[in-house]
């Protein structure tokens, strides 16, 4: 796909979510290595909130527009999200980041990974491994998560 093409897609979508990009020129110094490096290092904290069940960082990382389609293709929004991870019937043990690749374009970056979970959901044991998608754009705030997408690895 034509990089301007991808751009306007990224444009589309941000724009459709109602998210702002940051103002031209704004952050932009940051060689896309570096940014690859921060969204990752955010999607690491995102583990690392649910499994200390930590609400307040979650709601720091997520944009007030996130939207998740988790491994069943339930569809969810922001508050539904961090109700679900909140809900003692839900206890993360722990969410491994493997194959983690960041693509930046602009003021997005998409990044993709095997995740391995574990954890119970109404005192049912869950050990599975998924591939997940993650949107995250650059705001005036900073790198924001606005939509994610996790798949079974069968």
């Amino acid at each position: 796909m034509p990089k301007t093409l991808v751009r306007l897609v990224v444009l589309a979508a941000a724009t459709a979510l109602g998210v702002e990009p940051a103002a031209a020129g704004e952050g932009r110094a940051a060689p896309a290595a570096a940014v690859a490096e921060h969204v990752e290092s955010i999607a690491r904290e995102r583990s690392r909130a649910l499994v200390a069940r930590d609400i307040a960082t979650l709601e720091r990382i997520l944009a007030p527009q996130f939207v998740y389609t988790n491994a069943s293709g339930v569809l969810t929004d922001k508050q539904a999200y961090l109700a679900r991870v909140g809900t003692p019937r839900v206890q993360w043990i722990s969410q491994e980041l493997s194959d983690v690749q960041v693509r930046v374009v602009g003021d997005t970056a998409v990044l993709t990974a095997a995740v391995h979970d574990r954890a119970t959901f109404d005192g049912e044991p869950l050990d599975a491994r998924f591939r997940s998608t993650f949107v995250y754009v650059r705001s005036a705030s900073g790198w924001i998560c606005v939509a994610g997408h996790t798949s079974p690895v069968r």
